[in-house]
């Protein structure tokens, strides 16, 4: 998938995001909603719940994620997941009942390559 040629090897530089209080999707863990990663290579806007966490299960906050780089990414029919260093792990539902405009997330590349999860 081309959204996995432009973002593994990418540096996060900015990570802004808000919590999302009450929302129950997964393991228990800090869900956020409207999650924008700035990237050396591009921005992913994420506009369906988020959670950030480590291969345990425990969750993570956004400031512990930046210079972090993304070591692979997966798409599944419900979820978008992103492997940063350290085997952190950004987890996007990509579940239709979880939409909250036409799409889930956009990766906006700076080679102007744009790519869209719904």
């Amino acid at each position: 998938m081309k959204f996995k040629q432009l973002i593994i090897g990418s540096k996060l530089i900015e990570a802004v995001g808000e919590n999302l209080q009450g929302y129950v999707w997964g393991r228990d863990s800090r869900y956020l909603d409207s999650l924008f990663l700035t990237f050396d290579t591009g921005i992913l806007k994420i506009y369906n719940p988020a959670c950030l966490l480590c291969d345990s299960g425990q969750s993570v906050g956004l400031g512990s994620i930046i210079g972090l780089v993304v070591t692979d990414s997966f798409v599944f029919s419900d979820e978008l997941t992103l492997v940063l260093d350290h085997k952190i792990l950004v987890r996007v539902s990509l579940r239709e009942e979880d939409c909250i405009g036409p799409e889930a997330a956009v990766f906006q590349a700076v080679s102007g390559d744009i790519v869209v999860f719904n």
